[in-house]
């Protein structure tokens, strides 16, 4: 990154502080970011799975470089277009600020953080989704995406979040409202793979004898191939990984990579009347062995392919199943690290944090 960049980006975060050792680009990946089920139908259920599939991994320490490098390969116009914006707003004990914005077009860029004025919930709060409206409508056409870090020196986590609109209609009162009406919790740990993966450890049977799967990757529109395999689920090796989530199988066949995750723990969490949560998700991450990424997020050189079944009921379950491939050399595979991220998600946080950003502190023409 050129120090122009590095300058203009510095400067709409400059009151962000950093720990040495947090230095290290840890995630920087750009994510998805879920919303907790509100009506159960078969459409709503493939889009939230899908956006599970795509958001578990946000950052949770990295340094003002690595988000700056982020928003840069992400959306590089808007990154160095960012302009102060610095309004706050507080709700159940929870601070919210507005610290940079940009407008331009029809898409729109947000930094914000969130601190934790009575304890400590914001360490285990990795995403949010910030509702940017203007004269009371949402106007994204996509989901919502957003990065996240969290600053141990000053205790809040720190976002950014890019929305795109279906209009290019400047808003008639002259402002956009940023809205946030919950903070998901989670707890997570990760699990080593690598003693679990060794040739002949499972079987395969064709994906087509799962029933009414979702699948997530460069496979949603077209659907997988006749030909592609996956793991054989009534096999499921079990082996506990982080409370009820277990690891149904692991191996290579047909130059992919296939891990399989079973969640037994697999029905939704009802938080508050008509409003549900997964209670947990996971989410692959493999690297060569001269630790370069080669399947985890966005920006990795190999497609993401996830395919999740196993849902019973469209009003009370999540998946139960989830499988996880890509196409990779074996040789990419030797002495690779090859983990798993789980999460357990606790019940949100509702509230109301709102700020009314003037159009004319961020419009970009």
């Amino acid at each position: 990154m050129n120090e122009k960049i590095r300058e203009s980006l510095d400067q709409s975060m400059s009151d962000i502080t950093w720990k040495d050792e947090n230095r290290e680009y840890v995630l920087g990946r750009v994510s998805v970011c879920p919303q907790p089920v509100r009506r159960r139908k078969p459409a709503l259920v493939a889009a939230f799975a899908l956006v599970l599939a795509l958001g578990l991994a946000t950052a949770l320490a990295a340094s003002n470089e690595s988000l700056n490098a982020v928003l840069y390969r992400y959306w590089p116009e808007a990154a160095t277009a960012l302009m102060p914006v610095n309004l706050s707003c507080e709700d159940q004990g929870i601070r919210m600020e507005i610290r940079s914005a940009v407008r331009q077009k029809n898409e729109m860029l947000v930094t914000y953080s969130l601190k934790d004025l009575e304890g400590d919930r914001v360490r285990y709060i990795p995403f949010s989704h910030m509702q940017l409206t203007y004269d009371g409508i949402n106007y994204s056409t996509q989901q919502q995406r957003t990065v996240g870090i969290f600053d141990e020196d000053a205790q809040e986590m720190i976002f950014a979040a890019h929305d795109v609109y279906d209009t290019v209609t400047p808003p008639p009162d002259g402002k956009i409202s940023a809205e946030v009406t919950f903070l998901m919790q989670r707890e997570s740990a990760t699990v080593d793979l690598g003693p679990y993966f060794t040739e002949g450890g499972c079987s395969f049977q064709p994906a087509s004898a799962v029933k009414d799967p979702l699948i997530a990757g460069p496979y949603f529109e077209a659907g997988l191939p006749e030909s592609q395999m996956i793991i054989d689920s009534s096999r499921s090796l079990e082996i506990p990984l982080y409370e009820s989530v277990c690891l149904s199988g692991i191996g290579y066949v047909d130059g992919q990579l296939h891990v399989q995750i079973h969640y037994p723990d697999h029905k939704l969490v009802e938080y508050s009347p008509g409003n549900y949560y997964e209670p947990y998700g996971a989410w692959l991450y493999v690297r060569d062995s001269r630790g370069n990424l080669l399947y985890g997020d966005d920006l990795s050189p190999q497609a993401l392919s996830v395919m999740s079944w196993g849902i019973a009921s469209w009003e009370s379950d999540a998946a139960e199943w989830q499988e996880f491939f890509f196409t990779v050399d074996p040789e990419q595979l030797e002495n690779a690290e090859i983990t798993v991220y789980v999460e357990k998600n606790l019940a949100p946080v509702e509230g109301n944090w709102k700020i009314d950003i003037p159009l004319r502190m961020i419009q970009r023409k």
